[in-house]
């Protein structure tokens, strides 16, 4: 996988509804990463900003897209890997998307299996 630009750091605690419904503890990681969307069934790659066991906070150029609700798969690159495969590839739906700037994107995203990207969270937490 391509070397992304660092990514910046996102927090967005102001933009959370009063009420956060998380159930899994978020861990920073700044990790290369890419999304399948699957209804155009196109890669776009991402970095990680924070995982949990249920979902992550993805960031992405803003000239491909995606919408709260939008189906994707996503990888992420744990152990350094030149190519994500896809049998790493997990199902996730799009939950929010935050404008970064002019460029990127922030996109959280739920994982349909909470378990999902597990082995990776380990290593870094």
């Amino acid at each position: 996988m391509a070397d992304q630009p660092n990514a910046p750091a996102v927090s967005f605690s102001k933009d959370l509804p009063v009420e956060d419904r998380r159930v899994h503890t978020r861990v920073p990681a700044a990790r290369p990463a890419k999304l399948l969307h699957v209804g155009t069934a196109r890669f776009i790659p991402a970095t990680t900003s924070n995982v949990s066991r249920g979902g992550a906070l993805l960031c992405l150029t803003r000239e491909k897209p995606v919408k709260a609700g939008d189906q994707i798969e996503v990888a992420i690159d744990w152990d350094d890997s030149p190519v994500i495969s896809e049998n790493t590839m997990v199902r996730a739906r799009v939950v929010r998307v935050i404008p970064i700037d002019h460029t990127q994107q922030a996109v959280a995203v739920c994982y349909e299996q909470p378990s999902s990207q597990q082995a990776g969270l380990r290593a870094v937490a």
